[in-house]
């Protein structure tokens, strides 16, 4: 088996030794090893969040390092990895359980 290097655009962030993540025209491209693998339009928080819990789920990246890349703070990314553990990608993509009601504060 040939080993594939590791070889990324100059503006990508790592997120690991194999993982980057670099913007280009509105789009965010996910890389392994310089090859894309997940790609979305910058506005597309739904799929961002999708994306960022895999990367943690299976072990590709840390939340921490998720955190130094995009500036979220690293709560955010284990709560969308604990979401995609506990209920997959249906809750990311799934239809909205709230059913025409308003998020309300109560006491």
């Amino acid at each position: 088996m040939q080993m594939q290097l590791p070889l990324f655009p100059s503006e990508t962030k790592l997120l690991s030794d194999s993982w980057g993540v670099f913007e280009k025209d509105d789009f965010v491209y996910y890389l392994h090893n310089g090859s894309p693998v997940h790609i979305h339009h910058k506005d597309d928080i739904k799929t961002y969040r999708y994306v960022t819990a895999t990367l943690i789920v299976n072990h590709s990246c840390s939340a921490k390092r998720l955190s130094e890349v995009f500036g979220v703070g690293t709560f955010n990314f284990n709560r969308y990895a604990k979401l995609f553990r506990d209920k997959g990608a249906d809750a990311f993509f799934g239809k909205d359980q709230r059913r025409g009601r308003r998020h309300e504060l109560t006491d």
